[in-house]
């Protein structure tokens, strides 16, 4: 024969919604702390991606002869460290990043923890309970039993010796046998602590259901303000850089070229200049000694 489930108290019903509701957002805010730790480990690599994308562009921007276009680089790679300065201050692991873990933390430690521990303390409680209660039940039965087995032993010794038996049937003995038996201090306390408890309990339950929803608004609006105010802050150090791109002069670094190349093409004359002279004048040198000695032999032949 199957026991009679004990009817649920308002209590007990009140634990039970609240208790889906305290795992449901101990769920989410696991999958929130999981998916935060990737994704300010990753805005941490983008901004030293940033970093390493600026020092590169500053570097090339060293090489280049324009110097229009070597200060949009200069600019540009000083933007690009500056936009990543403000990402990892704002949503990086090791800054933004960890204060927005730490909100999360916090309403672990504030709320799913502590309402955590009442229910485990109700529990057992419970449990205390339940044990007194069988133990209760238990004297209760065997009281009864015993005033039964007592009764059916007379009922038997009357009918053996021909005398009238007891007046009051097993049942009826067993029944008073039952009642009579007195509810112990354990029981009482037992029953009190879990009032006490469940008081408690009722207190609590909406003061941290009221909890749970601030943090986990609190918690979504502090990353959307981080993840806006980075990209403002983004759009506030690139956009000067559009501008400063548009005031670079084309036709005027052909023109600078064109000059440059006209500076070697003049030394490339100067160079063939001197190069003729210096030539012209060695032939001269040599000329003149060619003659002279052609002179002077021919003077001594005459005089001969």
């Amino acid at each position: 024969m199957f026991g009679k489930k004990k009817p649920a108290t308002a209590a007990s019903d009140r634990t039970t919604v609240f208790s889906s509701r305290l795992s449901a957002y101990e769920s989410t805010v696991k999958i929130c702390s999981d998916e935060l730790k990737a994704h300010i480990k990753k805005h941490k690599t983008a901004a030293a991606s940033n970093k390493q994308f600026g020092d590169r562009l500053g570097q090339s921007g060293r090489l280049e002869h324009f110097d229009t276009l070597k200060e949009l680089f200069a600019a540009v790679g000083v933007a690009f460290d500056g936009v990543a300065t403000e990402r990892i201050g704002l949503l990086a692991e090791g800054s933004g990043g960890d204060e927005l873990m730490a909100r999360l933390e916090a309403t672990k430690k504030g709320v799913i923890e502590p309402t955590k521990a009442l229910f485990a303390d109700r529990n057992a409680k419970v449990k205390v309970l339940e044990n007194e209660t069988k133990k209760f039940e238990g004297a209760r039965a065997k009281a009864g039993k015993d005033a039964a087995a007592k009764v059916k032993k007379l009922e038997k010794e009357a009918a053996k010796n021909g005398v009238d038996g007891p007046t009051e049937s097993a049942e009826d003995a067993a029944s008073a046998a039952t009642e009579g038996v007195e509810m112990p201090e354990t029981l009482l306390d037992a029953t009190d602590t879990l009032a006490h408890t469940d008081a408690l309990l009722d207190e609590n339950i909406v003061k941290y259901e009221e909890q749970r929803i601030a943090d986990m608004a609190v918690f979504v609006e502090d990353f959307i303000r981080r993840e806006v105010q980075w990209h403002c802050k983004a759009i506030e150090i690139l956009s000067p850089l559009i501008a400063q791109c548009r005031k670079v002069d084309v036709k005027s670094g052909g023109g600078v070229l064109e000059e440059r190349l006209g500076k070697v093409k003049l030394g490339e004359r100067d160079e063939m200049v001197k190069a003729a002279e210096i030539k012209a004048r060695k032939f001269s040198v040599t000329g003149r000694s060619v003659l002279q000695g052609a002179e002077e032999e021919g003077g001594g032949g005459g005089g001969e």
